[in-house]
């Protein structure tokens, strides 16, 4: 175990406090720290995308520090008393707020920051950072943050693991389809109304129901793809809907609807679907122009008209299409 751990690499994971990678990151940090592979876990204020510039800095400059910790680069101190100085800072920050689950996070970043910087700062520096981290650690704070973040996966986990059980079920041309897409839309009302009343009085309990549906969302995009690329029309259209029934004013879920439909030889549903994808900001017919379900039909007038909508909207301020 120990030759395997020394050839995994040091890694920085980051992830949006609403992305549903989050808690995977959190699991895989765990285990690498097990296995006493440098790593640090790096929340940031975001959803499923590219960690803001602040964050992307942090972690180069995580990694060069480690370089210099190992003798891959000579040590600057000037640097190092800097990094160790608004790496401490940054996990004192998270200390002074009133969220339990952020109060946990500055206790692991606290810690990490001990790890980080031992041998590279003063010794004294080190061990006063290790004893605040000992006692943050032990206070209820931290453990009410742990067991807050644990009940916060458990929904998002048990949330979208059933309604991404039944659709697996409906994927199967299960005979109860029909019920089983109802009970999906239920479950995804009922997993919007739980948000809504949270979001008013507990933002953060609120969380894991929007990274459920995220999650959801995502599977059912990416399955809707898989679908189609096997001629799937119909496994395409429950997918689709579905993420369409998420996010309704997506753009990109009415065009993998109209690309279903179009499967399924129904032409009107898929240029009524089409309409919706203009109308909700669909502004660059490349995508549309290369779905192989519209390549017959690109002399057709119907479908000009829609590329004239598209060109009309060109101006217009994009809506995100989050495939």
């Amino acid at each position: 175990m120990k030759k395997k751990a020394d050839k995994l690499p040091s890694i920085f994971f980051t992830a949006g406090k609403g992305d549903f990678n989050y808690f995977e990151m959190q699991k895989a940090g765990a285990m690498l720290d097990k296995l006493g592979v440098a790593n640090r876990v790096r929340r940031f204020d975001g959803v499923h995308q590219w960690a803001p510039a602040d964050v992307q800095k942090e972690a180069v400059e995580w990694l060069v520090v480690l370089e210099m910790k190992t003798g891959r680069r000579t040590k600057d101190e000037a640097f190092l008393a800097e990094q160790f100085r608004e790496t401490r800072e940054r996990a004192e920050a998270q200390l002074a707020t009133r969220s339990d689950r952020l109060y946990a996070i500055g206790s692991y970043n606290l810690r990490k920051t001990a790890e980080l910087f031992d041998g590279l700062a003063d010794p004294a520096q080190i061990a006063t950072v290790r004893e605040r981290a000992a006692s943050v650690e032990a206070d209820k704070r931290t453990r009410n943050g742990l067991k807050l973040e644990q009940e916060d996966y458990e929904i998002l986990s048990k949330t979208a693991g059933t309604i991404e059980g039944m659709l697996g079920q409906l994927a199967q041309n299960a005979p109860e389809r029909g019920t089983l897409m109802m009970e999906v839309r239920s479950q995804i009302d009922d997993a919007r109304r739980h948000y809504d009343a949270l979001q008013k009085k507990d933002p953060e309990a609120a969380l894991p129901y929007k990274i459920a549906m995220a999650s959801v969302y995502a599977t059912m995009v990416e399955s809707g793809e898989r679908a189609l690329r096997a001629n799937q029309g119909a496994n395409g259209l429950t997918y689709f809907s579905t993420a369409a029934a998420i996010w309704p004013d997506n753009w990109y879920v009415h065009l993998g609807m109209a690309r279903s439909y179009m499967r399924l030889k129904n032409r009107k549903s898929a240029f009524a679907s089409l309409s919706k994808a203009v109308a909700s900001g669909m502004n660059d017919a490349s995508e549309l122009n290369s779905a192989d379900e519209f390549t017959a039909l690109h002399d057709d007038a119907e479908y000009k008209s829609i590329l004239e909508k598209i060109a009309a909207a060109k101006n217009a301020p994009a809506k995100p299409s989050s495939k």
